[in-house]
């Protein structure tokens, strides 16, 4: 028999804390529920060594399972129990995964780390179903179990404008960048659109994140491994000659868009993903270059699903959200949950409150889950916040 490789992540009930200094408000839970928060404890399963616990596998399950289960109540037959385990197991076979009730509490197996997690977030949707705070039942479990058809599952799609340049105040590109890590461990996006790479986060994110990445002229697009494979990319200029470093008369400086068309291996579905960042300048400008992200990508957008990102640099009530809602939705919008705490992405770190930071779809997808990430990380990640969306085929 091959060896067991697992790992216990305890998530303990804390009031009025949440890991990476996050603020939390203090409730008292129910008598028969308890409210899992983002605190974590990584506990040493018995045998497991030091060269074990180092392995990949491990390191790998231990950084993948933050915040998929955020403000869920789960309710046990025993409310003492303060724990949900996840274990991944290196002897079951490529695809498989098992939940299971065990007393009070809840065992989630699998043999692929990635496969665990999104079957973490299918539980977590299924309770947000079924009203917020359901008892987890054995069918419930049973039906988690019987999913072979991995094109159900979800996957999440992360935009950050991470801020290039260095300010002061304590958020320099260095002091961030751990922040930013944490925030990435806690929300573990298949997909992760960055805009200003650069500054430093075109060495830091590739180590932090590790998946294949297409990344030029300031933007980038990262694709978990385990899930996509890149088959086809690009990038060009948002002005009048796209193919070569230009820009509009008027413009601050010269704009960029870059795509590339992703292979979903669990649906089979080639998807385009466009990342960019039009000017901040004025909406006459920035009408201009999403004119020219429509006319270089158009022929693209009617052939595949679309998932256009990016830092518009323009609100909801200007003239160039209505044109990019003629062919797309605003995952904001119509996220089936939308867990936001607050409604708005740019906050200039406490100097603006404006709403400029997009995931917008057109077909095939819906967006089931989404939250602006306004989670604090002993700082700010950025000026911006992130936000994240989970799509699911909508069959």
């Amino acid at each position: 028999m091959r060896k067991l490789v697992a790992f216990l992540l305890c998530v303990i009930l804390l009031c009025g804390c949440s890991a990476g200094g996050a603020d939390s408000t203090e409730t008292t839970p129910a008598p028969d529920s308890i409210t899992i928060t983002r605190e974590f404890s990584l506990v040493v399963p018995k045998g497991c060594d030091a060269a074990v616990l180092e392995s990949a596998s491990c390191i790998q399950a231990a950084l993948h399972y933050k915040l998929h289960v955020l403000n869920v109540k789960i309710v046990h037959t025993d409310p003492g129990s303060k724990a949900i385990v996840f274990q991944v197991d290196e002897g079951m076979e490529a695809g498989s995964h098992k939940v299971a009730l065990k007393g009070s509490s809840i065992y989630l197996t699998a043999q692929d780390p990635h496969i665990l997690l999104l079957i973490t977030r299918q539980l977590r949707q299924m309770m947000l179903d079924n009203g917020n705070a359901p008892a987890v039942t054995k069918e419930m479990c049973a039906e988690l179990t019987g999913t072979t058809d991995l094109s159900t599952l979800p996957f999440r799609v992360l935009s950050q404008n991470i801020l290039f340049k260095n300010t002061g105040g304590g958020n320099t590109v260095m002091e961030r960048q751990p922040r930013f890590e944490a925030l990435m461990h806690e929300y573990c996006p298949d997909v992760l659109v960055v805009q200003e790479h650069s500054g430093g986060w075109e060495t830091f994110i590739p180590k932090a994140f590790g998946n294949t990445c297409h990344a030029t002229q300031g933007l980038a697009l990262y694709f978990r491994t385990e899930r996509y494979d890149i088959l086809d990319k690009g990038g060009f200029y948002l002005s009048p000659t796209p193919d070569i470093k230009s820009q509009f008369e008027g413009d601050s400086g010269p704009r960029s868009c870059i795509w590339a068309i992703a292979k979903d291996t669990f649906t089979g579905i080639d998807t385009l993903y466009i990342n960019c960042h039009p000017d901040w300048n004025n909406d006459t400008q920035r009408a201009l270059q999403v004119d020219v992200i429509f006319e270089v990508m158009g022929e693209k957008m009617k052939e595949y699903p679309t998932i256009l990102c990016g830092d518009f640099n323009t609100e909801p009530t200007g003239p160039v959200y209505p044109r990019i809602a003629q062919e797309f939705k605003d995952s904001y919008v119509e996220a089936e949950r939308n867990l936001s705490e607050i409604n708005f992405t740019c906050h200039l770190f406490g100097k603006s409150s404006s709403f400029i930071d997009y995931t917008f779809y057109n077909n095939t997808y819906k967006p089931v889950l989404y939250r602006i990430i306004s989670e604090m990380y002993n700082g700010h990640v950025s000026d911006h916040y992130g936000t994240f969306t989970d799509f699911v085929l909508d069959q």
